[in-house]
C-alpha cells in the first residue's frame, strides 16, 4: 500500500477526532 504522508497525517488526524481527542492533546499522549 503506497499512502503518500499528507494522506496519513489526514487520516490519523481524522481517527484522533472521531475518538474524542483534539490533536493536541494526542501528541502529548504520544
Amino acid at each position: 500500500m503506497f499512502v503518500s504522508f499528507n494522506e496519513i497525517d489526514s487520516m490519523t488526524r481524522k481517527a484522533f477526532r472521531g475518538a474524542g481527542y483534539h490533536w493536541g492533546e494526542a501528541e502529548d499522549a504520544g
